[in-house]
């Protein structure tokens, strides 16, 4: 059964792999290696392109929240954990808001819902270790 699921989630191309500018932006970002998981968000992001919006990839990395995407205006915004205390998962609307990083360009970012549950609790659990 568990080929199902996985069968599910390439039909839905939830297994996109980072394209080589994808890559580099994170590397440079947070250095190679070092990110402790990569997800594709169902956000889109300006980057540059006349027509179509760039996809926003999230990655947790060092205790800070890496949003990214590439294309001709690379976006790149890292948040701290100590700075997303406030932040809510969104059940109607399926994002996570990031609260309250006044400065961040992007403050709402969509995911599927055990995604965004989960990386809520990591964002808790990082924020009770470093109180």
């Amino acid at each position: 059964m568990r080929w199902l699921g996985i069968l599910w989630a390439a039909l839905r191309g939830r297994l996109r792999k980072l394209r080589r500018a994808e890559r580099r932006l994170l590397e440079e970002a947070c250095g190679a290696g070092t990110e402790q998981f990569v997800l594709l968000t169902r956000s889109r992001v300006d980057v540059g392109q006349w027509l179509s919006r760039g996809r926003l990839w999230l990655a947790w990395a060092d205790g800070s929240l890496l949003l990214f995407a590439a294309g001709k205006r690379p976006f790149v915004e890292r948040l701290a954990a100590s700075d997303l205390t406030e932040s809510l998962y969104n059940p109607v609307t399926a994002e996570l808001v990031l609260l309250p990083a006044a400065a961040a360009r992007q403050r709402n970012v969509r995911l599927a819902p055990v995604e965004g549950w989960n990386l809520l609790k990591r964002i808790i659990r990082e924020n009770r270790e470093h109180a």
